[in-house]
């Protein structure tokens, strides 16, 4: 039976010959790998009807892979070995094996590399005297593919048949043959090459090194639709408004979490909680300007404290975050913090506790806001000597308990008013000139 083997050479010769005018193994594609080796055959099989076992001998076979674009892929393997007894003019037995398997190839480049298949299939053992015989295996093991050319390689590979017992062997034996080997492997219906893997052959690649997922022209340059710098195919956040700063997966960053992206966001560090318009500017702050521009102070009967106490409520941060960012840009300012309660309790207890409350006020803002300088304040606890409207209610009570920034140097206001109105009046000034 060994005469067979003398076909081997000339056919993988004529296959070599043939490979070379093929198409490059880019994508989906099949794979034909002519395959020759050495099968080390399971110690305990044995020639029918002695207790001789048999030499491992030469093996001859085939792989057809269909390969995808993915690392998952299927073929078909088969294959024989010649071989004998272990004894000088031992009588022949050949082993076949043919099976189905799933090939991975987890690190694929472009110079190839490793991977792994399992599957199962069926083997005969058939000797030159007695009864062949027939079971069903299961395959599994791993080489390297190497590529020569573009649709050339070499394929090394060790491969396990386990198969159940056979009439030869004991029942409770489990048959592994080892087969070593290495073949050459032809591309089939592949596309030209494409080192980066972006769909555009080489030779019409005008942006070579693309990275991977990410979408290109035809000239195989990426696409940013949103101009973020972060490739279409790659970026997880499409749409992104042009400014806006985005990570690597191309989504927006909000560094003060106020629904405005970074980049766009003209007022950064907004505090927490608060309100603001498309520019990411509070508006709370905003509103808090006009009023300190229009009535020189700014007036707070929102911020909470413990009971009896002068310990701020986390409630309040917000409101007392708008006034401090406001007063940041206000440093010029000489400002009177003004604690105030409602009539209930006695006046000494509420003037105690109503100071208490603007210095804890004043330590909350120059705490938070650096700029801020402690001397620009002074504090003063009014207790329940200065209500705004009559302690006869529980909705007044709660309007006389307010704590009140007031300019001391009202003059600095006074000016920048000035300026603001006339720079409105330089504003207005070419629109009036044009309808003239």
């Amino acid at each position: 039976m060994r005469h067979r083997l003398r076909f081997v050479a000339p056919v993988l010769a004529a296959l070599c010959i043939a490979g070379l005018a093929l198409a490059e193994p880019i994508g989906s594609h099949w794979q034909l790998t002519p395959f020759g080796g050495f099968t080390i055959l399971d110690g305990k099989l044995r020639f029918p009807g002695s207790n001789l076992p048999l030499t491992d001998d030469l093996h001859v076979g085939g792989r057809l892979a269909w390969q995808t674009r993915t690392w998952i892929g299927i073929e078909a393997a088969a294959g024989f070995s010649p071989t004998k007894e272990d004894l000088p003019g031992g009588r022949d037995f050949d082993w076949l094996h043919a099976s189905g398997n799933l090939v991975l190839s987890p690190a694929q480049g472009r110079w190839g590399g490793p991977f792994l298949f399992a599957g199962g299939g069926w083997t005969q053992a058939k000797p030159s005297a007695g009864t062949k015989e027939e079971t069903g295996t299961i395959e599994f093991g791993g080489g390297l593919r190497m590529w020569m050319t573009d649709n050339l390689g070499l394929r090394l590979e060790a491969r396990d048949v386990s198969f159940k017992p056979l009439a030869t062997t004991a029942a409770s034996d489990r048959l592994h043959n080892m087969i070593l080997g290495a073949g050459l492997t032809f591309a089939l219906g592949g596309r030209a090459r494409d080192t980066d893997d972006d769909g555009v052959p080489d030779k019409k690649d005008k942006c070579p090194g693309t990275p991977k997922g990410a979408k290109v022209d035809g000239s195989g340059c990426p696409i940013d639709s949103d101009g973020d710098a972060v490739f279409d195919g790659l970026d997880q956040c499409e749409g992104t408004p042009k400014g806006a700063t985005v990570d690597a997966k191309g989504c927006p960053s909000d560094a003060d979490g106020d629904g405005v992206f970074d980049g766009l966001d003209q007022c950064a560090d907004t505090p927490k909680g608060l309100r603001v318009d498309a520019k990411g500017c509070p508006v709370e702050v905003t509103e808090r300007e006009t009023e300190l521009l229009d009535t020189g102070m700014i007036r707070l009967q929102n911020v909470n404290f413990e009971t009896n106490k002068a310990d701020i409520l986390p409630d309040s941060y917000p409101t007392l975050d708008a006034v401090g960012m406001l007063l940041t840009k206000w440093t010029q300012l000489k400002i009177e913090i003004g604690g105030h309660t409602d009539a209930r309790g006695s006046a000494a207890r509420n003037q105690k506790l109503s100071q208490a409350r603007a210095d804890s006020v004043r330590s909350y803002l120059v705490r938070r806001f650096e700029k801020l300088d402690p001397g620009q304040f002074a504090v003063k606890g009014y207790g329940k000597s200065r209500p705004i409207v009559p302690n006869t209610n529980e909705l007044n009570w709660a309007k006389n308990r307010r704590v009140e920034f007031v300019v001391t140097n009202k003059d600095v206001l006074k000016k920048e008013v000035e300026r603001r109105r006339l720079l409105q009046q330089n504003e207005a000034a070419p629109a009036d000139s044009t309808k003239k």
